[in-house]
């Protein structure tokens, strides 16, 4: 890209690049990647603000903190409990006493955008900025398609490295573009349970 004449290189990167957080992160925390995904992102985004400033080319490396929205196929959290709601299913979870950070992904490319006219440069975190405790997020989601489902809390032990608090500051991103989400997460996951009973329907 910068030999074809590049001047702003934008990466993403993941939240997993800290490793097994208990609090909320800044872009000065530590990095301790736990898993080989957190790993490769570490070594690519350092590899990346490095030759930024070798070849005097405005990089970006944005680490990413639960984005979630429409025509997502991974096997993430929340359309996993979309498809158990629409389908009538208990869903079996840990205790879900996680803090846990959802930033819609329209907002995620918004923050993108928002990042392109301005001289920014370096790692920002790019998060919703809020991060309630995930068994709140499961309820409003059940409570919008299955209210009379009880969730299985607790019926999956938490593994040994669990994260208990994925949770990114923003303020730095926010200085930088003057961007802030947009979608709430009630707004998001009525999406969201819309899509799953729209693809079971069909």
């Amino acid at each position: 890209m910068i030999e074809a004449g590049a001047k702003l290189i934008i990466g993403l990167g993941s939240q997993a690049e800290y490793g097994l957080t208990t609090a909320p992160v800044t872009e000065e925390s530590p990095t301790r990647p736990r898993t080989h995904y957190g790993i490769a992102k570490q070594a690519t985004g350092a590899a990346l603000m490095r030759l930024g400033q070798r070849r005097a080319t405005r990089a970006i490396w944005l680490r990413l903190f639960g984005l979630y929205g429409p025509c997502e196929t991974a096997a993430s959290m929340l359309p996993w409990l979309a498809r158990h709601f629409a389908q009538g299913e208990v869903p079996a979870l840990t205790p879900c006493t996680q803090l846990w950070d959802y930033l819609h992904v329209r907002d995620g490319a918004r923050a993108v955008c928002a990042l392109l006219p301005t001289q920014a440069h370096g790692v920002f975190n790019l998060a919703s900025g809020q991060a309630p405790p995930l068994r709140e997020t499961v309820l409003k989601l059940r409570d919008l398609m299955a209210p009379k489902i009880e969730p299985d809390f607790g019926a999956v032990p938490f593994g040994p490295e669990q994260v208990q608090c994925l949770a990114g500051d923003i303020s730095r991103l926010q200085a930088a573009t003057g961007w802030g989400p947009q979608i709430s997460l009630d707004e998001g996951l009525a999406e969201l349970a819309t899509e799953a009973f729209g693809a079971l329907a069909s």
